[in-house]
């Protein structure tokens, strides 16, 4: 039988009082009128969390949060929120890098630890620990589950990587949508994309190598191994817009490839997704073209310069003599891409 306890009354007196509970787990509580007792596995089923007094004046089970974790008020509730760094700045991303699984690198992303300000400014996004991701399964919390937000792995796509948190926990999700993922769980709101990756025509993760915002591609021995992307490909005069292969779609990234025309021309690339002057022809000395590389038969185009693609990654290409297919025609090669993973775009 519980024993004994003295209690104070709402009005101030001292009484002594005897639950009617048997057992060794219970807890005895005030609930507004009186005293009451009721066994500890009612009160927290789960045998874990904290009893509190909400503001509607109701007892409240909190659940234990992560390690680390301090008791907010958020919103009207009371709950475990985990621990932060100061506000991080707008943008502001560090670590989070991508890389392509040692044991399953076709199929599965891993993600190192970092942090980064979520997409809407709101609050920081934390991976304590390096999070795994399956780009053949839906999604699940947790590391080494599911990764892709809906559908099926698709080939010669873009997956697009985001950080996700419910306040609580954080996780990772692909999703070949650059704007948002749409997550299974309705509580994960807070989102922010920390890098993006192509898969080739069998449905496989390319090979890359993340350093920084470069995204670089190389072959599994380590050797670096560029994506043939035109070969020999005919340009008429007045620009021609070209679509890089390997290049990550529905984000403006610098793309990084050679290039090259072995025809007897002066020939030029540039943006696109501006206007432009329908016929361009890119001599030395046109001070009025908008050429932002200028070529000739003897030249190779490396992106050295702040070249952009558009959100189809194309880029534009123009000759003084048009070009016919074949050796002479247009060669590019491609390298992989600079990424401002948000902090900008």
């Amino acid at each position: 039988t519980v024993a004994k306890q003295l209690v104070m009354m709402a009005d101030g007196t001292v009484k002594v009082w005897q639950p009617s509970q048997t057992g060794d787990k219970f807890v005895a509580y005030w609930d507004g009128s009186n005293w009451v007792s009721s066994a500890l596995t009612n009160i927290l089923p789960s045998g874990q969390g904290v009893l509190i007094r909400n503001t509607s004046n109701a007892l409240q089970i909190v659940p234990n949060g992560v390690s680390g974790s301090s008791l907010q008020m958020v919103g009207s509730s009371i709950q475990f929120v985990a621990a932060a760094p100061n506000q991080l700045p707008q943008g502001y991303i560090y670590g989070l890098t991508l890389s392509n699984n040692a044991s399953s690198p076709n199929d599965n992303i891993d993600v190192s630890i970092g942090r980064c300000r979520n997409t809407a400014n709101t609050s920081d996004l934390i991976l304590s620990a390096v999070m795994t991701k399956n780009l053949n399964l839906n999604w699940t919390q947790g590391t080494n589950e599911g990764g892709l937000d809906i559908g099926t792995k698709a080939s010669n796509s873009t997956y697009h990587v985001y950080v996700i948190s419910n306040g609580i926990a954080f996780d990772v999700i692909f999703s070949l949508n650059a704007i948002q993922p749409s997550v299974s769980d309705a509580s994960f709101t807070s989102y922010r994309r920390v890098g993006s990756f192509t898969t080739d025509s069998s449905g496989n993760i390319r090979y890359f190598l993340q350093i920084g915002d470069r995204f670089l591609y190389f072959s599994d021995t380590f050797v670096q191994k560029p994506i043939t992307s035109q070969a020999g490909v005919a340009v008429g005069v007045g620009g021609q817009v070209v679509q890089l292969t390997g290049i990550p779609s529905d984000i403006i990234v610098k793309p990084l490839f050679v290039a090259s025309i072995t025809a007897a021309v002066q020939w030029s690339v540039f943006e696109v997704g501006q206007l432009y002057p329908s016929t361009q022809v890119p001599a030395v000395n046109n001070a009025t073209g908008n050429y932002l590389r200028l070529g000739t038969s003897t030249s190779v185009i490396t992106n050295t310069i702040e070249l952009y693609t558009n959100t189809s990654r194309q880029i534009g290409v123009d000759v003084s003599a048009a070009v016919a297919a074949g050796a002479t025609g247009l060669y590019i090669d491609v390298y992989g891409w600079v990424d401002d993973r948000g902090k900008t775009f």
